[in-house]
């Protein structure tokens, strides 16, 4: 049997951090049960600002057969905002023996804590960097993480065993040194029976929907502004749902750009989406939209793609080259102009060629990224992983 220790600053239910704990989670939940290991997970005790549960010491709970370790959060403002915790390094030394350590974030203080622990104790390791390594990710708190490059992360991804991307695109984008040993494989995605509901009618012929945190990355800004380029007869008839929590002070930027174009009846702020809901709230629109900066994977594409929806995404999507090939959405450049003649391309393509790419995005994304697929792939990187 193989001991394997993930860590990541961030594991169910911390939900507030988006797609990765929930990839992380249902990867390490699917390993224990089909393969010969044992997965224990060192994590925070945290989800945004609030702990996840209400203990000043590390919270023990098996969860899916994972082993998961939740250590205190730091008190202070920077500690918080490095994910450090008191108890991470001295923590590390319960797992001295284990085979494996997947380190599953980067520029932090569980990657550096991870990687030095790994390295010293001669015990093979790799990493999964979530987009981190991506040119546009690098850009943001610059300084930072040059310094940590500089100091850590050049030096551990040259050491590690495999570095892994999700799609080829995330690897082409990434800022990495030729000798490091990368590897790409999906993110896999755990899909429940197709279930259709009833969709109800909208005083809009295009009902766009859009399900994440609402952050300068996610190029909310971009969209809310393409509006003022389409026809007034259009626009009127276009509509925009957000889904999602504001965690980057940016929900007042976008206020003012509704209040500036006149968008009230047009966009809405929808809140927290539940996660039971959102299979019959993606059903209930016509299209996801995701005009992000950046997105190694974009694992809410590959959901509205599962439920028969179509996607207008950003090439700056990983997933946008498999959206084109397989005839699922639409991928557009991040200029304003360039998505409105995109929206308005959206919403002048027949209902029936809409319904048409949804299937085609369902079809190929159980076929693809089931975790019998996927699963195979990690489970065979960790039993070629060796010092």
């Amino acid at each position: 049997m193989k001991n394997i220790l993930y860590i990541t600053p961030y594991y169910k239910p911390s939900w507030f951090y988006g797609g990765p704990p929930k990839c992380i989670s249902e990867q390490a939940e699917h390993l224990v049960k089909y393969y010969d290991c044992k997965i224990d997970v060192l994590t925070l005790n945290k989800n945004g600002t609030e702990p996840l549960f209400e203990d000043v010491k590390t919270v023990i709970k098996v969860v899916e057969g994972v082993t998961v370790h939740y250590l205190p959060s730091s008190k202070s403002k920077v500690g918080q905002a490095y994910f450090s915790s008191p108890d991470l390094k001295k923590y590390l030394g319960n797992f001295k023996g284990y085979d494996l350590v997947h380190i599953h974030t980067l520029f932090n203080s569980f990657s550096t804590a991870g990687a030095n622990f790994a390295i010293k104790n001669r015990i093979p390791f790799g990493y999964s960097v979530h987009g981190m390594l991506d040119k546009f990710s690098i850009t943001r708190s610059k300084w930072v993480k040059k310094l940590h490059r500089f100091f850590y992360e050049d030096q551990h991804l040259l050491m590690a065993n495999f570095v892994h991307f999700t799609t080829e695109n995330e690897k082409k984008n990434a800022v990495i040194s030729r000798r490091i040993k990368p590897i790409v494989i999906p993110l896999g995605i755990v899909f429940e029976t197709f279930v259709e509901y009833k969709k109800n009618y909208s005083y809009f012929d295009l009902r766009m929907v859009y399900i994440g945190r609402i952050n300068r990355k996610k190029g909310l800004d971009l969209l809310l502004n393409a509006f003022q380029y389409l026809p007034n007869n259009m626009k009127d008839r276009i509509s925009l749902d957000i889904y999602g929590e504001d965690d980057d002070n940016f929900w007042q930027t976008l206020n003012i750009l509704l209040s500036k174009h006149q968008l009230q009846k047009n966009v809405c702020f929808k809140g927290k989406l539940n996660p039971k809901e959102r299979n019959e709230v993606l059903q209930s629109y016509d299209i996801l939209v995701l005009t992000s900066h950046q997105e190694n994977f974009g694992l809410v594409v590959a959901e509205a793609l599962d439920q028969k929806i179509p996607v207008l995404i950003s090439d700056k999507v990983n997933l946008c080259n498999v959206v084109e090939e397989n005839q699922c959405g639409w991928a557009t450049t991040l200029g304003i102009k360039n998505i409105a003649k995109k929206i308005e391309e959206v919403f002048l393509t027949p209902k029936h060629i809409k319904q048409r790419m949804g299937e085609n995005g369902h079809k190929f994304v159980r076929e693809n990224y089931t975790f019998e697929k996927v699963g195979k792939m990690y489970w065979q990187l960790y039993e070629n992983t060796q010092l």
